[in-house]
């Protein structure tokens, strides 16, 4: 197949298109196992959005969550140690007024 040629400059074949979206995903992989593994994992959304997108949530072992009534931030990782058997529900939003009526010991 012949490529077509602009001012000097070869156009893009698809296969060089392949291999630079090849390239990409590697970097995301090797950037965001860095960052997992960095202080820094709790506070990169990029990281979070990308470990939520891929389901690769081994990785958000550095990401902290709040527990309550205790109001502290314990990362993912420790969250099991933490609990010591004691039972824990899940609440994603924002409204304190559910917070409040369920945190609890």
């Amino acid at each position: 197949m012949e490529y077509l040629r602009t001012t000097g400059r070869e156009a893009l074949s698809r296969e060089s298109i392949e291999q630079t979206t090849q390239l990409v995903i590697l970097a995301e992989w090797a950037a965001s196992h860095f960052l997992a593994n960095s202080p820094l994992a709790d506070k990169n959304n990029a990281l979070l959005q990308w470990i939520i997108s891929r389901d690769k949530f081994e990785l958000a072992k550095n990401v902290t969550i709040r527990v309550l009534p205790e109001d502290v931030d314990v990362q993912m990782g420790n969250i099991t140690n933490y609990l010591a058997g004691r039972s824990a529900h899940c609440y994603g939003g924002t409204d304190q007024h559910i917070v409040k009526t369920f945190a609890n010991q």
